[in-house]
This record gives structure tokens, sequence and C-alpha cells, in this order.
């Protein structure tokens, strides 16, 4: 739906020639890790530019999407996770548009202004990803939360509080240049505790996703682990310390893998939207390479096979 409805949207008044698009991901769908954003993102940019209602400059050696342009694509990125979550936050379509790290904040009419803020220091931090393999449908548990808050607003407010409080501390201590490494990830780890038993008590765990954190928390890992998306199922995230060693992080993907999960070490901080800007393919065949390359290569290897392709354009 949110493909026919950008596709609807952008190609008004255009003229264009029947075109194919291929779609592939190595993000679990339904996961809680973005996967919706980022195929709306993608299929922004890729109408955007098809329809000429954006034209980047693609001079240089090393050309980025103008900032004005990024923002075209998060709005209408946003507009897709509109149809499919119908009343998304932002946050996922904005970090799959600008890439990096982004705090957030909903806007709240008489309590708190809305906005986004882009974290630097993020990107030096570890984290273990591991999917449950339990699919959860992200508007049902919104809708459920919603729900409670309107029949038990004093249980729901405090709570819905509770977790902006942390999430406000877990900023402070990622910004703050003169803390010392050891107490930023001894606090984090706390609040990541603190977190996941705010959003159990919401009603948006998992029994999965409970198992996930007990064999985190177990020796001789002792690691703090919470659920992210909407919960329900889908992902669970760790925070890896600094000085916890490749060998025992290991052994903790192995268990997990024994107890049906698929974890997988996390790369924060990366670059946003992107357009493949030239290619090193012949232009007479060039289109048919791309498309049996990406066809054909390995879920685990796109992105490396992706860079090969050419230059490309980021966000």
């Amino acid at each position: 739906m949110a493909f026919l409805y950008l596709l609807v949207l952008l190609s008004k008044g255009k003229p264009s020639e029947p075109f194919e698009l291929t779609a592939r991901s190595a993000l679990p769908m339904g996961a809680g890790l973005g996967s919706s954003a980022a195929l709306s993102t993608s299929l922004a940019l890729v109408f955007l530019l098809h329809f000429s209602h954006l034209s980047p400059t693609t001079t240089g050696r090393e050309s980025t999407i103008p900032t004005a342009d990024t923002e075209v694509i998060d709005k209408w990125a946003f507009l897709a996770e509109k149809v499919i979550h119908g009343n998304p936050s932002g946050i996922d379509n904005a970090v799959s548009t600008r890439g990096g790290a982004v705090a957030f904040k909903r806007k709240i009419e008489g309590k708190q202004e809305g906005g986004m803020e882009a974290i630097k220091s993020f990107t030096s931090i570890r984290f273990l990803i591991t999917d449950s393999r339990i699919g959860r449908d992200t508007r049902s548990l919104v809708a459920g939360v919603n729900a409670r808050l309107i029949q038990e607003p004093e249980v729901i407010v405090p709570l819905l509080e509770a977790i902006q409080q942390i999430a406000d501390e877990a900023i402070r201590c990622l910004k703050d240049s003169e803390m010392e490494r050891a107490v930023m990830i001894d606090r984090l780890q706390n609040l990541v505790s603190e977190n996941h038993a705010h959003l159990a008590a919401l009603g948006v765990s998992h029994p999965s996703l409970e198992e996930i954190i007990r064999i985190g928390a177990d020796k001789p890992f002792e690691l703090r682990t919470k659920l992210t998306g909407a919960g329900g199922g889908g992902c669970a995230v760790t925070l890896v310390p600094d000085d916890f060693s490749t060998e025992t992080l290991q052994a903790l993907m192995e268990t997990l893998v024994q107890s049906s999960f698929a974890p997988y070490i996390a790369r924060v901080g990366g670059s946003g939207v992107g357009f493949l800007s030239s290619t090193k393919a012949d232009p007479e065949d060039g289109e048919n390479r791309l498309k049996d390359g990406l066809v054909g290569t390995e879920i685990d290897e796109l992105d490396r096979w992706a860079l090969k392709t050419g230059r490309w354009s980021f966000a």
C-alpha cells in the first residue's frame, strides 16, 4: 500500500516509461529494526529521482545529497510510514534518511516541544541485536498501549514519563565528553535494564524477549538487554562493554543460536539513504549486470557488492 501511495502521488502529472523495481534487504522484517522505514526511504528516493522531483548534483569526487533534498526524502518516507503504521514517531525514517544516530522527542501540546537531534559520539558503542524470530504488528501494539493510556492513565502516564526520563539521561551520558568512559558504559547498562522494565510493565514484551534477556544476564556474560521497536516479539538489543572479549561474545551468540534466536553484531552510525550516481558497468549492458548482481548476491554481502558497483551519493 505504501508503494502505491508514493507511486500515485509522485507520478501525478509526470511522463514516465514503464520500469521494473527490485528490492532486497538485509534487515529482518517485523523485527523492530526499522525495515519498513528503510523500504519507505528507499522508495521515496527512487520515485523522487525517477519522476524528476529531485536532481541532486553528483559532480566531484565525494558527492552528497543536499540537506534540502534530504528533508524532502524524509517527508515522503514519513508519509509512507504513516500508511504502514498509522501513527509512527518519525524517528525510523529520520535515521534511515540521514544516517548516524538521532535523539527524538515527540511533540506533546502544552508539555514538551518535539524535535530531533544528532548524537555524534554514538558510533563508539557496541551492541548485539538478537532477532527472536517472533513477528509482531506494530500498529496493534501501539494501539494496545494507547487503549491502556485511556483506560488507566494513572498507571500508563508515569511509565511513559519514566521512559522519557531514561532516554533523556542516556542522551546526556552519550553527549558528555567529560564523563569517564567506564562510568558512561556502566550508567547506560543500568538505563537499559530500567527501560526494559518499564516497557514490560506497558505490556509490550514477549516470552521470547525475556528469554533473550535471561541468557544475556546469566554468567559468564552478565550483560544488559532490552526490547527494541514496538516489542511483542521482534528484536532485543544488548549493550556490549568495551572490555567484553570477542571469545565471550561469540559464546553468547552461539548460546542464543542454540535457543533458536538469530544474533548479530550491530554496526551503527553509518551513512543515510543513497543512490548510485555513477557506475563502473558498461553503459550498454550495465543495467542488466547491476540487476543480476543485486539478485544474485548473498544478503550478507549486499553492502560490499553495492559499494563496488560505482560511486554513490549519500545523505
